[in-house]
């Protein structure tokens, strides 16, 4: 397996990835769950996922994908098998999971269902079989779930890769037989028969057989009567010699029945009667009324009236009996057809599915979904006919008991679903291990707890990431191909189990609902989608775990400030903790950073004062801070900004707070600070209560923070000579800009931290901070300085070097003085010598023609 770095998931086209439009549309659902919860059931938040799913199906428009697709399901649509699985996914939690939370789902044990059973036997002659029936299966929660899960495998059928629509072709077939019905001689079109252009069925049954036997041809292998069972009949009497029909009515029986089937799956009962009918195909008729049970609406008024009888078909009279009288003998019979060997296996496979018998369909090529549906009927049969025999007791005959019926190898749905990963078909078993259907596998068999802990196992294999949230981090063992075809998995899971959270707290596990949101929200950050990670973190149980997360979040991204004041909208919209998460938003940043602003070291400290000392760490920082000053929380910023503006000087990184200082402006955050806390303090006199000092910023630090505004201002200033050709001071220009340059810097030297430093108001280690900083730029602005002056004074004017002399005379002065103390700065850091050697070279040169030296 390759290892693949999680950044060039941005490379990859993102329709390739997932629709954006589909997480909007997802994220919105949660987002207006969050505002109202009252206002929407949870399973209105299903019904419009499996909406937006399908609504993503039929847009798909991209062409030049499609070779990337399974295959194409409708001639306008181009349908990825992960879409329309998805579809039925949400359609199987819609049903099933709801009708296991629903009022319908019994608690009952098989002991009770027994009791239940034996009350329905002691008013068995007030009811039909049909009836009867009826009031098993409502107290009867698998065969109720077996019910739910069968009409929905019937009404996705529709989304299957090899699905196509036969309606309209059954549709055509018809009219073209009516059309073309009145021609006279049926063999004037060649073979006779009336066929549609697709399906080629014959709307005579055996034409090419009758043809064959009214001919004086002598053919021994054809049968010699033409009633449905001849083949069959002439077959037990002669094994040796096996009777048959043409072949061409055998093809057409063929085709027959495979639709038959598909439609028998489908549960389109009129279609197969509509197509019975225009075929002459009589007999499967006939047995296909073995599908109704007997209904007596006179003694089932009742349920009849209330709807329990389904009289919506042209072939029911609710007035007079009708269905099936013996159910259990028509089951038995069907099942005998579904083992005769000289049917074509579609034929078998449609008796099996009637009888029960799931073994009949093992040759057929179907998928997964309709294998699952017809080892559900077996199921389903089984379960039922027992409790009916059990309630009809001795009104069964018991010759029909000791006839065979199909025996099934399974007890549950669990049951089938392990049947059907190990089944003869390879085509099942590689479908079976599809990521979604193991999904709704999990649905199937109620395990939902095991589900999530299983997915949470998924991906954590798959994103094994050295930082999960970081961009740069890299996913090992992981083949990018894969990482892109579960990226929609990883959507299903996380909207899934914050549903099952909503509906049913105890099911999920907090731990893996975070871990999920986590890969699901690391997602959303790698395609750009930051406006729709609040919705998902405000769905994390704890709210520190919210705060954790959401800070994680911000100390990795980056952004504009556009997506910034989107966020902060979006955090309290959703009442997320704001404060909370931007102050420790600023806390983690400054904690991630720690050894890179780290100062406990007696390392010498050298000035970092050009522009490849600014770090993209310096402004992962700066983009922190900017949090607490979009978010108006004026008084956080100042600390903050006074912590980190003491970090970066203690590290020498004097540029970079140039850089930071530039993206503020402390006089309006000291102002809007200080408004803030008159607010504050007029609200808690009125309210009687005052508790403010444990909170406030000193005078001190707010001094402090001005100390180093005009640390940067003198910073920009030696830099503007140190970067442009004003150092050479011969013009007047030049004088008044050196002159400026000196009187700022002298007042700085004398009194930058000066008061501060010593402060009796301060705390201890704030003042070792303070006077570390003295030591460290006092004595590097003045070196500085010598540089600048001592390079102008070689090119400059004999007029201009008096001012030269002068300013040079009175810094020594200063230096010297023991008011300001700044001779010992340079003592203790060890710069006096080199300081005295550069000022005594200084002095050779520019006092050389003076008789008295400096003292000139």
């Amino acid at each position: 397996m390759s290892t693949v770095d999680v950044s060039e998931l941005k490379k990859i086209r993102r329709d390739n990835v997932e629709n954006l439009v589909v997480l909007d549309e997802f994220a919105k659902c949660l987002k207006k769950f969050k505002l109202d919860p009252e206002a929407m059931d949870p399973f209105e938040m299903i019904s419009s996922f499996k909406i937006i799913s399908a609504k993503d199906i039929v847009s798909r428009e991209d062409l030049e994908d499609a070779d990337n697709l399974k295959k194409l399901s409708r001639p306008d649509k181009i349908k990825s098998e992960s879409g329309c699985l998805e579809v039925k996914f949400w359609s199987l939690v819609e049903a099933l999971v709801g009708f296991r939370y629903s009022q319908d789902y019994s608690d009952i044990d098989e002991d009770s269902n027994l009791k239940y059973l034996d009350k329905v036997k002691s008013t068995r002659s007030c009811h039909s079989e049909f009836v009867l029936k009826e009031h098993i299966v409502v107290k009867d929660n698998l065969l109720q779930e077996i019910t739910i899960i069968k009409n929905w495998l019937v009404d996705n059928f529709g989304l299957d890769e090899d699905d196509e629509d036969v309606e309209d072709e059954i549709e055509m077939e018809i009219e073209l037989e009516k059309i073309t019905s009145s021609t006279d001689d049926p063999i004037s079109n060649g073979d006779g028969a009336v066929r549609v252009t697709k399906y080629g069925l014959a709307s005579s049954k055996w034409l090419h057989t009758r043809v064959d036997l009214q001919s004086s041809t002598n053919k021994p292998d054809l049968v010699s009567n033409l009633d449905i069972d001849a083949p069959l009949r002439n077959n037990l009497r002669n094994s040796k010699r096996l009777k048959k029909i043409n072949q061409k009515d055998a093809i057409d029986d063929y085709k027959f029945h495979k639709l038959v089937f598909k439609l028998l799956l489908e549960n389109k009962i009129e279609k197969i009667i509509k197509l019975c009918k225009h075929t002459n195909n009589w007999t499967l008729l006939l047995i296909l009324s073995g599908i109704q049970d007997y209904v007596d609406p006179e003694i089932d008024i009742d349920f009849v009236l209330e709807g329990g009888i389904d009289n919506s078909s042209e072939n029911l009279h609710p007035s007079t009996p009708f269905g099936i009288k013996n159910s259990l003998l028509w089951r038995r019979t069907v099942f005998s057809l579904s083992q005769n060997k000289n049917l074509d296996k579609y034929e078998r496979g449609i008796y099996g599915f009637l009888s029960g018998n799931y073994e009949a369909s093992n040759d057929l090529d179907i998928s997964w979904e309709r294998k699952l549906l017809i080892c559900l009927q077996a199921l389903y049969l089984d379960r039922l006919e027992k409790k009916v025999i059990y309630v009809l007791g001795d009104e069964v005959d018991e010759d029909i008991l000791n006839m065979p019926i199909p025996e099934i190898s399974f007890e549950s749905i669990s049951d089938i679903l392990d049947n059907l990963s190990k089944n003869s078909n390879n085509k099942i078993v590689a479908q079976s291990k599809n990521s979604i259907r193991m999904l709704i596998g999990s649905i199937l068999k109620n395990k939902i707890e095991s589900l999530l802990e299983n997915s949470v196992r998924l991906f954590d294999d798959l994103f094994t990431l050295n930082n999960n949230y970081r961009n740069d981090a890299t996913v090992t063992e992981v083949d990018s191909e894969n990482l892109i075809i579960e990226s929609y998995l990883l959507r299903i899971l996380v909207h899934f189990t914050i549903f099952m959270k909503i509906l049913d707290d105890s099911i999920v596990d907090n731990e893996n609902l975070i871990k999920l949101i986590k890969y699901y929200v690391n997602r959303l950050s790698l395609l750009n989608q930051y406006t729709l990670i609040p919705i998902y973190l405000s769905f994390i149980p704890y709210e520190k775990q919210i705060v954790e997360n959401y800070a994680f979040i911000l100390c990795q991204l980056t952004f504009e400030r556009q997506d910034r004041l989107k966020q902060l909208e979006a955090m309290r919209l959703l009442k997320l903790p704001l404060e909370d998460i931007l102050k420790r938003t600023v806390q983690k940043a400054f904690e991630d950073n720690k050894e890179y602003y780290d100062c406990t070291t007696n390392e010498n400290i050298l000035i970092s004062d050009d522009e490849n000392s600014y770090t993209e760490i310096d402004q992962n920082i700066f983009d922190s801070l900017h949090w607490l000053l979009e978010a108006n929380m004026h008084k956080e910023c100042l600390s903050s900004i006074l912590v980190l503006a003491r970090k970066l000087l203690l590290k020498g990184k004097i540029f970079s707070l140039m850089k930071f200082w530039g993206r503020i402006h402390l006089v309006k955050l000291v102002n809007k600070y200080k408004f803030d806390e008159d607010l504050l303090l007029d609200y808690q006199n009125k309210k009687g209560v005052y508790d403010m000092d444990k909170d406030l910023i000193s005078a001190e630090n707010i001094q402090e923070l001005f100390q180093y505004e005009i640390l940067i201002k003198n910073f920009k200033l030696l830099r503007s000579y140190t970067s442009t050709d004003q150092k050479n001071f011969s013009t007047m220009d030049s004088i008044k800009s050196l002159n400026n340059l000196s009187v700022s810097f002298k007042d700085f030297i004398k009194s930058w931290l000066f008061e501060l430093s010593s402060s009796s108001s301060i705390p201890q280690a704030d003042l070792q901070v303070l006077n570390r900083l003295r030591l460290l730029y006092i004595p590097y602005f003045i070196t500085k300085y010598f540089d600048i002056v001592s390079s102008g004074e070689k090119n400059s004017q004999e007029q201009n070097l008096e001012l030269i002399k002068i300013n040079v005379i009175e810094l020594v002065e200063i230096m010297s003085s023991d008011d300001f103390k700044i001779y010992d700065l340079f003592s203790k850091t060890n710069r006096l010598k080199s300081f005295l050697k550069m000022f005594g070279k200084f002095n050779a040169e520019i006092f050389d023609n003076s008789e008295n030296g400096i003292y000139d």
